[in-house]
């Protein structure tokens, strides 16, 4: 039987593991567990990973988006474009 590999956040750019986002966003009012935070976090990233293949012309299945956001460098890339448009809306208010 494969062994399913997942993204790790916790690692990454003083990321935070699932159940500590699952926490949050219970805290915060939307009730979720981390098997649902893990859920909505790589849909979003594979929105994000099929606009990126989309502009370069690229393969936007299913197959080729996991293998984009499984790669770190799309991770960090990504965290680090989430962190500057967080900073630049911080500035504007």
């Amino acid at each position: 039987m494969d062994r399913k590999e997942y993204s790790t956040v916790g690692q990454m750019l003083n990321g935070m593991d699932y159940r500590t986002m699952s926490r949050l966003m219970t805290k915060a009012g939307w009730k979720m567990n981390h098997a649902t935070a893990r859920n909505i976090l790589l849909k979003s990233m594979r929105k994000f990973a099929r606009i990126y293949s989309n502009s370069v012309n690229g393969p936007t299945d299913r197959a080729t988006l996991n293998r984009i956001i499984a790669d770190p460098n799309f991770q960090s890339g990504l965290g680090a474009l989430i962190q500057d448009a967080y900073a630049i809306r911080q500035n504007k208010k």
